[in-house]
């Protein structure tokens, strides 16, 4: 459930499907964000994730490499369940 919501969150900001996307994609290098483009990646996550929001973007950097290891990420600081706010179906 996790990796899919954050699969979901990145397609949206790089103007993809998320069916288009390969957890194994960098978010720079194959998928063009910029720094404007992870500071909305932040905030969108934070919306989904409310743990999140404990943690600095700068935190999060190292774990924003590629959508895998975001989503491993997410999961590590939310939970199996990826919080208590339900995501899209």
């Amino acid at each position: 459930m996790t990796q899919r919501r954050v699969h979901t969150v990145v397609a949206g900001i790089a103007g993809r499907s998320p069916e288009e996307l390969d957890a194994s994609q960098r978010l720079y290098e194959d998928l063009g964000f910029d720094s404007v483009m992870m500071l909305e990646l932040k905030n969108r996550l934070e919306d989904d994730f409310p743990a999140l929001r404990e943690v600095s973007l700068p935190e999060m950097l190292p774990s924003m490499a590629d959508v895998a290891s975001l989503a491993a990420y997410v999961r590590e600081c939310t939970g199996p369940d990826g919080g208590d706010r339900p995501g899209p179906v």
